[in-house]
């Protein structure tokens, strides 16, 4: 009776270890999936930084923008110095 006890627990822990297993596998392929989407977020991002227009620049745009009739001096300013809305 013990030995049958004791063999039936063994195969419960067999089947909770090969549970944990599986459960290990599933964690390390979720990880190594989100490694992956982090890595394509930072590319983006970084892609974005490079591409970025500084103030500077958005300046200097807006004042041709003026000076080719695109735009009034409104208009430009109002991107400058955007109003509150409030």
């Amino acid at each position: 009776m013990l030995m049958k006890f004791s063999a039936e627990m063994n195969d419960k822990f067999d089947a909770v270890n090969k549970r944990l297993d599986d459960m290990n596998t599933r964690l390390d392929d979720m990880h190594v999936y989100m490694d992956r989407r982090f890595d394509l977020l930072e590319t983006r991002v970084e892609r974005i930084e490079k591409n970025m227009v500084h103030k500077s620049q958005l300046r200097s745009l807006l004042i041709i923008l003026e000076k080719k009739e695109v735009i009034d001096s409104f208009e430009k300013e109002h991107v400058i110095f955007p109003v509150a809305i409030e």
